[in-house]
């Protein structure tokens, strides 16, 4: 018989490969697999082990009723089909009609017409379209049911771990995960050549709940998934309820992976057929919640070992009895019970191992806050614990952070993020430390965190070691002497770390100011800063113009550090800036050089202002002292500008002294109003950035400073000044403001030249009629006729030479203060409405503007002679 059911499983494989396979033109590749999974089904279906007695053809008759019923619905031919059967019947009840069917052939008959006419969908009983209700006949079968069965046995061990085994059983539902019910299923259904007793499928369901691979269970893992498979002989209901006891140790598997890291160890039992492996993400977070879940999963071994523990202590109690089967009171039934809350808290494991795919640190601690987020108490508290072990961590970070300002952070897991900067100086420290070392790591903000609270968070830690890098070492530990009152910090509560972050802001807050504000001059600093680099100094300001006349009349590139610094110091020690500010203020003041081969000296040169190693750096970071550079280059312009018209004046004065008959001269009244004019802009000009509004924010500044209650209310009032006097006072990022400004100056600087020539040449002509003179005196002594030259005609030549100069100047000024007139006039600032009125206190330019539509280079109402009178005197 053994020989006969080889060649039976050789006739099927045979027939699989001929008729099947070939026909439907598989590639070489899945052949192989295909074949093995048709020949282990048309093997299952021929050794199925169905009851033992088959239905009634009137029950069939009944099945095949119903389903055409369900078919066709009111349309199905069910009369019809009854009286076939009735034929059916009565030529089977008579053994001598022609084509009559033996008992046993006809209910072999109907129950393939039941199943032909099941055979279009899955049904919910079967893996292979066989419902549990229908079954052949033992003797109808051309191979007996034993032979068959030896035959599988024998393929069991070689086929149950094969590829196309894994493949058929995960095309099936096979394949077990720790989030779905599972569905433990054979790869094909075999006769039960013996009964197995319950004590041993109890034991290997131990076994199986811990991920053990034994006789009758198999467990293996492909492509980072478990696989269960159970032995098929075992009974339909057996295999349902060890299949859902072994969905335990499917979840215990996924668990124990998680914890043991991917590609570490494995639980044993567990053969692994993936071909890829993997290796664990890091991080203190992840290791807190490996570690919480090994607890857990203690507490799981604690009760496996209590139920195998009872399990044995009943046997050997039975055994010494005198019971020869050895069955113990612990049933797979009762261990069904046992397993129920153990299987939820292996659930939720899972799925705390599933949200914690791909995230690491505060962002996996959030993604186990969202699981803790349940309707459930039970499992909002059983999540709880693991969220509350998880954010330790992150906690002792966060508290050694308010403590210390600093936080162990090797795996980038905590909120705040420290950024690794180059050597720098104890003041670019302060600077770097405030402003670039550390920053707010959104994603890895916990959700009870708000932003609010994480930001005043950031500034107590960046105090803190603010107070540790800059305040003396006996007030080191200061800070930390004064936390310890404060609360304990517990994983989630918001309300705990608003009290602890409130306690220390109490505690810091006023020490840092003090420590900026007092210690270390920070308001001295600033007036500094204004008096030197905003100009505020006036006789400092004074001393160094005329100073630096000479020295930055050179191009910028014949400039020297050395003799420009000398200049500097000397208008400090001559001015009162000496005694009204700080030896240590004045020991930062220093001069910057731009040089570019072609700019002359007075556009490369520029005071600044060293902090060095001051923790006042942090307020007055070097962002704001090139927005004190720019602040210095515009009104350094202006008061250049001023400095020259000023020095005009006494040339000019000098000149009509020299030459009386000048007082008449058009020329020289042209360039005696043009001058008046300049000064007229440039005077309005600076009193509207130095009294209107580098005043009225120094005050404002002033007044915020004292308010202040920490570094950043510190940078904030600092920074709205700068942008309240660079943006919104005199606007310098504004071209239509600054360049006709600039072109004004411009043509000041031009005038000025002009005038130097015109007073040189009106100089040589002075010594030239001294000469004149002494000559004619010693030819009249000596009694010799003398004569003296045409002042008159000469001064006339020397005018006319420097007329066209003069007209060119004051049309350029006359078109560029329309361009600045109608800027300011229009502009909806309030303070610039101030200097459109003293620019024009007799509406002169307004009604002209209204009359000419504005600037457009006809300079209507505007002098047009040299010799005619200037609106502006």
């Amino acid at each position: 018989m053994a020989g006969r059911a080889h060649e039976v499983l050789a006739l099927v494989e045979q027939l699989v490969q001929n008729v099947v396979v070939d026909r439907a033109g598989l590639p070489a590749a899945r052949r192989a697999q295909a074949t093995d999974r048709l020949v282990s089904y048309s093997m299952s279906l021929l050794g199925s082990r169905m009851s033992a007695f088959p239905p009634s053809d009137l029950a069939l008759g009944e099945t095949l009723a119903r389903k055409l019923a369900r078919a066709h619905g009111i349309d199905a031919p069910v009369l019809q089909l009854h009286e076939l059967l009735a034929l059916l019947r009565a030529g089977s009840d008579d053994p001598e009609a022609e084509g009559a069917l033996a008992h046993e052939h006809r209910l072999a008959a109907l129950h393939l017409l039941a199943e032909l006419a099941g055979s279009g969908r899955a049904s919910a009983g079967g893996r292979f379209g066989l419902e549990r209700g229908f079954a052949l006949p033992p003797n109808s079968l051309s191979l007996g049911e034993a032979e068959v069965s030896a035959v599988l046995a024998q393929r069991f061990e070689a086929v149950v771990n094969s590829p196309s085994a894994h493949a058929e059983a995960q095309a099936n539902g096979g394949r077990l995960t720790g989030r779905a019910a599972p569905f433990v299923g054979s790869i094909w259904r075999a006769a039960a050549h013996e009964s197995v007793a319950e004590s041993e499928l109890v034991r290997s369901t131990l076994f199986a709940m811990q991920a053990i691979s034994s006789k009758h269970i198999r467990f293996a893992s492909a492509q980072e998934q478990v696989v269960c498979m159970l032995e098929p002989s075992l009974p339909a209901a057996t295999r349902t309820l060890i299949g859902r006891l072994c969905e335990l140790g499917v979840l215990y598997a996924k668990c124990e992976r998680f914890v043991g890291g991917r590609g570490g160890t494995q639980p044993s039992g567990l053969e692994d057929i993936s071909e890829n492996g993997g290796s664990g993400e890091g991080g203190f977070v992840r290791q807190a919640l490996c570690a919480a879940m090994r607890n857990e999963l203690d507490d799981y071994f604690r009760l496996l070992s209590l139920l195998d523990a009872e399990r044995l202590g009943v046997a050997r109690a039975a055994e010494s009895a005198g019971g020869g089967n050895g069955r113990g009171t612990l049933t797979l039934r009762k261990l069904m019970l046992w397993a129920h809350e153990p299987r939820l808290r292996l659930q939720m494991m899972c799925t705390l191992v599933d949200q914690s795919e791909g995230v690491r640190g505060g962002a996996l601690a959030n993604s186990l806050g969202l699981c803790a987020q349940h309707g459930d108490s039970l499992v909002r508290s059983y999540v709880g614990r693991f969220c509350a072990q998880a954010g330790a961590p992150l906690l002792r970070m966060l508290q050694e952070w308010l403590s210390h300002g600093s936080a162990q952070d090797q795996h980038s897991e905590f909120f705040i993020e420290a950024r690794r900067l180059g050597a720098t100086s104890n003041g670019a420290e302060a600077e770097a430390l405030w402003h670039s070392t550390f920053a707010l790591r959104t994603p890895m903000l916990p959700t009870y965190i708000s932003a609010a609270l994480a930001t005043r968070v950031l500034q107590i830690g960046k105090s803190v070691r603010l107070l540790r890098e800059c305040a003396p070492p006996a007030e080191r530990g200061w800070v930390a002497s004064r936390l310890r009152r404060a609360p304990e910090l517990r994983w989630g509560d918001a309300q705990g770390l608003e009290v602890f972050v409130e306690t220390s802001s109490e505690a810091i807050h006023p020490r840092i100011k003090t420590l900026l504000v007092a210690e270390h001059g920070l308001l001295d600093h600033l007036r500094a800063l204004r008096g030197f680099l905003l100009l505020g100094q006036g006789d400092f300001v004074q001393l160094l113009m005329d100073a630096l006349i000479d020295e930055l009349g050179r191009p910028a590139t014949e400039l020297h550090r050395h003799s420009l610094l000398a200049v500097v110091d000397g208008a400090v020690r001559a001015s009162t800036a000496a005694v009204e500010h700080s030896s240590d203020a004045l020991a930062r003041l220093d001069i910057h050089l731009r040089a570019e081969p072609m700019e002359d000296g007075w556009s490369a040169f520029s005071l600044t202002y060293s902090l060095g190693d001051s923790p006042v750096a942090a307020v007055v970071t070097a962002e704001s002292l090139r927005a004190y550079r720019r602040l210095f280059c515009f009104l350094w312009r202006l008061k250049r500008a001023e400095h020259l018209l000023a020095g005009v004046w006494k040339k000019h004065t000098t000149a009509l002294r020299l030459f009386r008959e000048l007082h008449s001269s058009p020329p020289m009244r042209a360039l005696q109003r043009l001058r008046h004019e300049l000064l007229a802009f440039v005077h309005n000009t600076q009193h509207y950035a130095m009294a209107e509004v580098l005043e009225v924010h120094w005050s404002e500044l002033q007044e915020a400073v004292h308010k202040a209650k920490d570094v950043d209310s510190l940078c904030k009032a600092h920074a709205h000044f700068l942008a309240s006097v660079g943006d919104e006072g005199l606007h310098l990022e504004e071209t239509s403001f600054t360049e006709p400004v600039h072109k004004i100056t411009q043509i000041a600087i031009e005038f000025a030249d002009l005038q130097q020539r015109l007073y040189d040449a009106l100089l040589e002509r002075d010594a030239e009629r001294r000469a004149e003179r002494e000559r004619a005196q010693r030819n009249t002594k000596a009694g010799r006729w003398a004569t003296l030259g045409n002042d008159g005609g000469e001064l006339r030549a020397i005018s006319a030479e420097f007329e066209a100069h003069i007209e060119e100047l004051r049309l350029g000024f006359y078109t560029q203060f329309d361009r600045f007139f109608n800027t300011v006039s229009r502009h909806p600032s309030q303070q610039l409405s101030f200097l459109a009125a003293r620019l024009d206190f007799n509406g002169f330019h307004a009604a002209r503007h209204d009359n000419d539509g504005g600037a457009d280079g006809t300079h209507a109402g505007w002098t047009g002679g040299l010799g005619d009178e200037s609106p502006v005197m």
